[in-house]
């Protein structure tokens, strides 16, 4: 992914994420980067935050790279919205039951 794709992205989030604490973009782009990134590999496509967020973290704490609390928000909203097909904030499908089939079907939940 092209680093001013990232950078456009992520922009509007940082404004309303973390804008208004006195920090610049600059200090969040290697959070926003490093989530971009993590889209790509396919270890981490189509899961769930919560399945790889420990991973993620060790990873991101390996690195040096700032407090997890503090980036956690924008390695994530990288991630999500660098997947292919995938929106912010998305939420996982829910999934029914399958429905009875054949004769002795109860028809009252079809």
């Amino acid at each position: 992914m092209e680093s001013n794709d990232v950078e456009g992205r992520c922009r509007s989030h940082f404004d309303r994420t973390y804008g208004r604490r006195g920090y610049t973009f600059s200090r969040y782009l290697p959070a926003y980067h490093y989530g971009a990134g993590l889209a790509q590999q396919p270890r981490f496509v189509d899961r769930a935050w919560s399945h790889i967020e420990e991973d993620v973290r060790r990873d991101w704490e390996s690195r040096d790279a700032g407090p997890w609390p503090e980036f956690r928000d924008a390695v994530r909203y990288a991630w999500e919205t660098g997947q292919p097909s995938v929106q912010p904030n998305r939420t996982a499908p829910t999934l029914r039951p399958p429905r009875p089939e054949g004769p002795h079907a109860d028809k009252r939940h079809l």
